[in-house]
């Protein structure tokens, strides 16, 4: 009898050890995969980000160039504001006079700060964030492995290869 459940009592832990080398490496995969799919996805938002980087930077150009031929309409049209006066004036004195206003004024007469864009500074790339729970990290594995009965499963979880893990740090599970 004792025999027998001593036998009995073996094969009970050892279903119970494989169940927990199931659920444990199920878990590592599933984190695993996780990790992995957050990375690839933050690897593509830089792509991204230089691309509208790349595209805000052609447009910022255009639109300077918009800017400056809009200031030269602008002075332009001040120009032939003044010069319609001339035409308004009542008596030749008069007209000689505001005739020489106009042809004294300068670029630097005409204000065209109303006109002025301001672009605003590029912000810089922002980092992408790491989860700090890979399943290569020594943070991770206390805390599922190394607590309570779960300890058990420490040292015959499988060794698997998680392409979260940074290359050099992938770790016995």
């Amino acid at each position: 009898k004792a025999l027998w459940n001593k036998m009995h009592s073996n094969a009970k832990y050892n279903l119970m050890m494989d169940k927990c080398k199931l659920i444990a490496f199920d878990m590592n995969t599933k984190k695993c995969q996780a990790v992995h799919k957050f990375r690839t996805a933050c690897g593509g938002y830089g792509t991204c980000w230089r691309e509208t980087l790349r595209i805000y930077n052609k447009d910022r150009r255009w639109i300077g160039r918009q800017e400056n031929e809009m200031k030269t309409e602008w002075r332009a049209l001040h120009r032939i504001q003044c010069f319609l006066l001339v035409l308004d004036a009542k008596d030749d004195a008069e007209n000689k006079k505001q005739l020489d206003i106009c042809i004294k004024i300068k670029r630097s007469d005409i204000d065209t700060s109303p006109l002025n864009i301001d672009y605003l500074k590029v912000p810089a790339k922002p980092k992408c964030p790491q989860d700090p729970w890979c399943p290569c990290s020594s943070a991770y594995m206390n805390w599922y492995y190394k607590k309570g009965h779960k300890n058990r499963c420490w040292s015959n979880i499988k060794t698997y290869s998680c392409p979260g893990c940074p290359k050099g740090n992938r770790r016995r599970r």
